[in-house]
């Protein structure tokens, strides 16, 4: 939500809001929804929620009875089932199943390693550094890669915590070698690889230095469970029957299987043998599998759907549960850009998606319905646009002038804010004024004479305000550029300055506002990000104050560089996205806890730097001077494209 509208986020605390995506967990032998993934239902042979139940059942040879199956769908083209049941010797087994389709626009396999970087020394402990696969997990969320699922990786030197296979991450090869021990002849012996057009790849170490160079990403792995769609006898190797075993295969089809099977439980799991694992995989017709690493590192985990956290969904057999592990891997959405309204030529049109036309569209803000309300600057109106894409004209008739009631008219209006009550509070830069309108569509003037000029009071004066947010009393807060201050407004419509004095002594050239829900006010203002407290201490919290396009050291968010940011908004998880207009690029934001921005991470999600127009995926995609981002409900972020003249929406 553009500048956190208060009411808005207070009905999602409660829940009163419409509910965009839903977690679904269905029992045996209820009805269950679309699954996004296509079923074969001629495979199902009983009144399974998920068709890998029914491929199991019918095609593995090693189920005696099905006692119940989950199906949880986590993300378009991700979806987890978990499978209860009997084995052929009679031993109860649980079974987690993540099936990706990395047909899926946006979905990609990816290494995972403790802290999203190179394995490094723990100095505390001489030995490499491991983490649980939700703690990598949450890492690489700090990016524009948002992580669905994943599972433990290859296998390790308990010693020094050294990976006993390659490890390639984002193209760069961290490890090369295999290092295998005479006494664990099941380890060591294979790889798991992502190809730099995404597909997925495994072999032998035998074929490792052949393919090392086109392996984006890799971790070494166990037994070959399936090789060139042929089941491998693994029955020679040391295995015991009882152990938790974990697992990850492709088809031909670009299908991606992630499976653990828990153990070392009698009566809740009992464990599996690798010709259990790979009955598993061919029934699912995977044409190429290998065992990770198993026992008390088999590990799944997926986020959930509508609490949207990563979390382990298997009983991990370490009595502490989930164990710290060398690597991992998970599958992760990429932020894809699209356009929801608007066209590279400009106009005045209402209507739906790219038939609709703006001409310099400044800002963006949720109104409580759930619409985007736009502020059309060279078209001097306010027009509103549904999520699906439908424009239609609030206020203002196209023309430059001053007008209040209904459709009132407004001088280079540039960007608005919601109130409590739903009012659309708007910021007339030309006009020098700021004005309300109504639910009923009536315009009317807040403050300002439109004579630019400084004046408190009676007759207040503004000169090239340009934003506004309203805090959870009513006050309105507008960033007076020229003016050098902010000023606020209260609800019988007094203006007073709450900051600056008029020269660059306290803010030097404020640009944009965003409010978060203490009251905490946040100021574009010199390629710098500054916290205004309701105390009214000012402090700097993003940016070195050079003006530039760098994203600076990790967790240090000073050293980043800003270009000249006209838009700020809050998401519902308490992170900053920022409109970069100079550098045509959306930054995000994310404190290392909620409030604390000593040690956040700055991040670009979209754009490449470079002005155009490309949809698609989001670190290739270009806008032309994105003035502002509002972010909806669900995740999904909304920008004004102001030079390219439209709407555009980056989702995962």
């Amino acid at each position: 939500m553009k500048k956190f509208n208060h009411f808005f986020l207070w009905m999602l605390s409660i829940g009163l809001m419409p509910i965009l995506g839903c977690e679904k967990i269905i029992e045996a032998g209820l009805v269950s929804e679309d699954t996004s993934l296509n079923r074969s239902a001629s495979l199902l042979t009983g009144p399974y929620n998920s068709d890998i139940t029914g491929q199991i059942v019918d095609y593995s040879g090693k189920i005696a009875e099905v006692y119940a199956d989950v199906f949880t769908q986590v993300a378009s083209g991700v979806d987890e089932t978990e499978i209860n049941f009997k084995n052929t010797d009679g031993d109860t087994i649980r079974a987690f199943i993540t099936r990706i389709n990395l047909n899926t626009p946006g979905l990609l396999l990816r290494t995972a390693t403790p802290y999203d970087r190179a394995p490094s020394l723990n100095t505390n402990t001489g030995k490499n550094h491991v983490q649980v696969i939700t703690g990598m997990g949450k890492h690489i969320h700090y990016g524009s890669q948002k992580v669905l699922a994943g599972i433990n990786g290859d296998f390790y030197d308990v010693s020094n915590n050294i990976a006993r296979g390659p490890v390639h991450r984002n193209g760069v090869v961290w490890k090369d070698s295999f290092t295998g021990s005479p006494t664990l002849p099941q380890q060591a012996l294979s790889f798991v690889g992502v190809r730099a057009d995404g597909t997925p790849f495994i072999a032998g170490k035998s074929d490792y230095l052949t393919h090392k160079s086109s392996l984006i990403e890799a971790t070494g792995a166990g037994v070959l469970l399936i090789q060139n769609g042929l089941v491998v006898d693994n029955s020679s190797l040391p295995q015991l029957a009882g152990e938790p075993r974990t697992a990850i295969g492709y088809t031909a089809g670009n299908l991606v299987y992630m499976l653990v099977i828990d153990g070392r439980a009698p009566g809740y799991s009992m464990g599996a043998r690798y010709s259990m694992l790979s009955a598993i995989m061919k029934a699912l017709q995977v044409e190429n599998a290998v065992n990770l690493d198993g026992g008390g590192s088999s590990t799944k985990m997926i986020r959930m759907p509508i609490a949207d956290t990563l979390k382990v969904i298997n009983r991990p057999s370490d009595i502490a549960g989930a164990r710290a592990v060398a690597n991992g891997w998970v599958v992760v959405a990429n932020y894809q850009v699209s356009t929801v309204a608007g066209a590279t030529t400009y106009g005045f049109v209402n209507g739906i998606g790219t038939a609709a036309r703006f001409r310099n569209p400044d800002g963006v803000v949720m109104d409580h319905q759930g619409n985007i309300i736009v502020t059309d600057r060279t078209n001097h109106s306010i027009r509103k646009m549904t999520s699906a894409g439908v424009v239609t004209t609030l206020a203002g008739n196209g023309t430059a002038g001053y007008a209040n009631g209904i459709p009132g008219q407004f001088n280079f209006p540039w960007q608005s804010a919601i109130d409590a009550n739903g009012n659309i509070i708007v910021v007339e830069k030309d006009g020098a004024r700021i004005r309300k309108i109504a639910t009923n569509g009536s315009v009317s003037t807040i403050a300002g004479t439109g004579i630019p000029g400084f004046l408190d009071g009676t007759g207040a004066k503004f000169n090239n305000p340009l934003d506004a947010v309203v805090d959870s009393y009513g006050n309105t807060f507008v960033v007076d550029r020229d003016n050098k201050r902010i000023r606020k407004i209260t609800t019988s419509g007094v203006v007073s300055t709450f900051v600056g004095d008029g020269t660059v002594n306290i803010l030097k050239n404020p640009i944009a506002l965003a409010i978060d829900l203490q009251n905490n006010l946040y100021v574009s203002d010199a390629n710098t990000i500054k916290r205004i407290t309701p105390s009214k201490v000012i402090t700097k919290i993003i940016g070195d104050g050079i003006k530039g396009f760098n994203d600076g050291i990790k967790g240090q968010p000073l050293t980043a560089q800003l270009g000249d940011v006209f838009g700020l908004c809050f998401d519902t998880k308490g992170r900053l996205f920022l409109a970069d207009a100079s550098n045509h690029v959306i930054r995000k934001v994310t404190p290392s806890t909620t409030g604390d921005w000593t040690g956040s991470i700055v991040t670009t999600i979209a754009g490449t730097g470079t002005a155009g127009k490309l949809d698609g995926l989001a670190k290739s995609a270009n806008f032309n001077n994105p003035y502002d981002v509002v972010a909806d409900a669900s995740g999904n972020i909304y920008v004004a494209d102001n030079l390219n003249n439209c709407i555009r929406r980056i989702s995962y």
